[in-house]
């Protein structure tokens, strides 16, 4: 008679949680400052066959995207090369296009953060549309109402909107600085020479590379600035450069300019801060540093293509009024203030954003 061997019994091995491949996109400086506070807190966190996170330089600017991965003590997994900036915006877009759909797929992405208004959340958003991924949009807050009034940003902000439901929208409430301001105190007369300590500054940001391209706006605007620090010599007019060429260029053939017109390359974000401590008043086409002027209780001229309240367009730039006729009649508030609740709130909608099928 045959012995019965005991049955054997193979135990199958524990499903494995499915292991997401999170990217986190950012082309400019202050996409960057919007995400990383949710991205640092991802990455402190240890978790077995947790989530993934890569962080994608899409390229869209230089030295002042270094200088913040620098100040923020982080590293891109991948920088792609900086973009010309004579591209048209469509060259612009179908190049980021290009780059993303690259860094997704040799990472095997299943989902994408990306934040902004410009050409590295649209490029994304397409590509989630067409490939079916999945994308969550964090929309910065525009307290100052600037994208509204911006043609080619409007239309991104379009273009998002439409491609749910694979790109999910979370508006971003405003952010605090992610700088001790009292820690980091500049002599301006040595970081920005030519700049009086004790004069008061304006600031002029024009961080749009598209302005000008079709017509003679940047030249125009430099002209129209160098009048104003004739007309006002105490206050030092500095512009806030991101090496565009179209602003710099005519900045640099200006004849005869005003010793108080001054031009400052990319700063490290605590000197900003810094220049904010000492500004009467900021002149912008940037939702972000909008909101920064609207925090800081500073008076704020927006500068736009269509026409707004306490903002400038193209066609005002012909205009000889003084610098004075262009400021608030009124101190510009915003009923936006920072939560001390909302980066975990943020934080878990991620989290939950990541986690859904």
């Amino acid at each position: 008679m045959t012995e019965l061997s005991a049955p054997q019994t193979q135990l199958s091995p524990p499903a494995r949680r499915k292991q997401y491949r999170v990217v986190w996109l950012a082309g400019t400086r202050g996409e960057l400052l919007l995400l990383a506070p949710f991205l640092q807190a991802f990455k402190q966190q240890l978790i077995v066959d947790g989530p993934i996170h890569f962080l994608f330089d899409t390229g869209e600017h230089g030295m002042a995207m270094q200088q913040t991965m620098d100040f923020l003590k982080l590293c891109a997994d991948e920088t792609a090369p900086l973009l010309h900036p004579a591209d048209e915006p469509s060259v612009r877009l179908q190049e980021v296009l290009e780059r993303v759909e690259a860094f997704t797929r040799q990472r095997k992405a299943s989902h994408l953060i990306l934040t902004g208004y410009g050409a590295s959340a649209t490029a994304a958003s397409l590509l989630c549309h067409t490939r079916g991924s999945r994308a969550l949009w964090l929309r910065p807050a525009d307290p100052a109402g600037v994208i509204e009034t911006l043609e080619l940003e409007s239309g991104y902000c379009r273009i998002i909107s439409a491609c749910g439901p694979r790109v999910k929208i979370a508006d971003l409430p405003i952010l605090q600085p992610q700088v001790d301001l009292k820690a980091d105190q500049y002599d301006l007369r040595e970081e920005l020479p030519g700049v009086r300590g004790d004069a008061p500054l304006a600031l002029i940001a024009v961080l749009r590379r598209e302005w000008g391209m079709r017509n003679d706006t940047t030249s125009a605007l430099v002209r129209r600035a160098a009048e104003w620090a004739r007309h006002r010599p105490e206050i030092d007019f500095v512009f806030l450069s991101n090496l565009n060429a179209r602003l710099e260029s005519p900045f640099r053939s200006l004849r005869e300019r005003p010793l108080n017109l001054l031009i400052a390359p990319p700063l490290p974000y605590p000197l900003y801060r810094e220049l904010l401590n000492h500004a009467i008043f900021m002149l912008t086409d940037s939702p972000l540093f909008a909101a920064d002027a609207l925090g800081t209780s500073i008076p704020l001229i927006t500068l736009g293509d269509t026409a707004k309240l306490n903002g400038i367009t193209p066609a005002d730039l012909s205009s000889d009024l003084p610098i004075d006729e262009w400021l608030p009649r009124k101190p510009t508030t915003t009923n936006q203030t920072f939560s001390a609740s909302a980066l975990p709130d943020i934080q878990n909608l991620i989290t939950n954003f990541l986690m859904a099928d």
